[in-house]
């Protein structure tokens, strides 16, 4: 079950994530919903995919 987690904690995670990581994010948000027509939609949710997976690795080191 999952536990609710303070907006402290909240801050914390986010001052702990590198200095790229919210323009990596920002990039793959914006190639997902508006990437090349040639591109298949299911490959432009990759980054995103990619940058949430990041997140979810160093908010796993910090806790």
């Amino acid at each position: 079950m999952s536990r609710q987690v303070s907006p402290a904690e909240v801050r914390e995670l986010l001052a702990a994530l590198p200095r790229w990581f919210p323009a990596a994010a920002r990039w793959s948000v914006k190639l997902a919903n508006h990437g090349p027509g040639w591109m298949p939609q299911v490959l432009r949710g990759v980054p995103l995919r990619l940058a949430c997976w990041l997140g979810s690795v160093y908010a796993r080191r910090l806790a």
